[in-house]
């Protein structure tokens, strides 16, 4: 999960195997990091970060700058997922002051498919993550501004202007608020799934999750077009 958070929010870092790379226990120490504590991410060196939640690692590397809650904006999204974006650029682009607000990382669930080609403009197809960072930096060329890993937990829409209601007693007024929010993975009925969420159950199938389940037997589940390309990947890759 963090590796795929860093990923997706195009961030660089380095991932330490404990099994196969040398020094770990030098490294341990020095942060004074204990088994029971895994999965720790060492932020610029200095911050430890006990498994931390994606807010967690959102704050340490500075993503989001403060709030000014006093200043309304002309418009709101929630979500950036391909609608979300394509909102975003559309209304900055028009000279809007256009806020993002974002659960996880830019792209949504189009974020994780390993080629998109039914996309307009992209005839021979595009990776779903290099087209949401082409939409998040065209978003952010017209000035549009985002918040990582911060969730709309309610609106307020009896008065102008209307108001959201985010994590940690945080609000943004706006003239307007589009809610791209997207859609949920159906997920298995089976016992324990969440702890096996990013451990060997994924939904998506990028280099990352094929490199993590490089050399090891992969199944499949769905028999849609993403499915499919899914296979094919993974088949090449794996």
């Amino acid at each position: 999960r963090i590796k795929e958070f860093l990923t997706r929010n195009y961030q660089p870092y380095a991932y330490i195997d404990l099994e196969s790379d040398a020094d770990v226990q030098e490294l341990l120490d020095r942060f004074k990091v204990a088994i029971a504590d895994l999965p720790v991410l060492i932020c610029r060196a200095k911050v430890v970060l006990r498994n931390p939640t994606n807010q967690e690692i959102s704050n340490c590397l500075g993503f989001n700058e403060a709030i000014d809650q006093k200043h309304v904006r002309d418009l709101v999204v929630v979500g950036a997922g391909p609608a979300g974006l394509a909102a975003a650029v559309y209304g900055a682009s028009e000279g809007l002051d256009v806020l993002m607000i974002e659960s996880n990382s830019p792209g949504g669930q189009a974020g994780t498919s390993s080629k998109i080609e039914n996309y307009l403009g992209f005839p021979t197809g595009i990776s779903g993550k290099e087209l949401a960072g082409r939409a998040y930096t065209q978003a952010q060329k017209f000035g549009a501004e985002i918040l990582i890993a911060k969730n709309a937990k309610g609106l307020a829409c009896d008065g102008r202007p209307y108001t959201v209601h985010i994590d940690e007693a945080e609000r943004v007024a706006a003239r307007t608020i589009i809610i791209a929010t997207g859609a949920q993975y159906r997920k298995l009925q089976l016992d324990n799934l969440s702890g096996f969420e990013g451990a060997g159950v994924y939904y998506g199938a990028t280099h990352l999750e094929a490199q993590l389940c490089s050399g090891e037997e992969v199944i499949v589940i769905g028999g849609g077009n993403s499915a499919g390309q899914a296979a094919v990947f993974l088949a090449q890759t794996t």
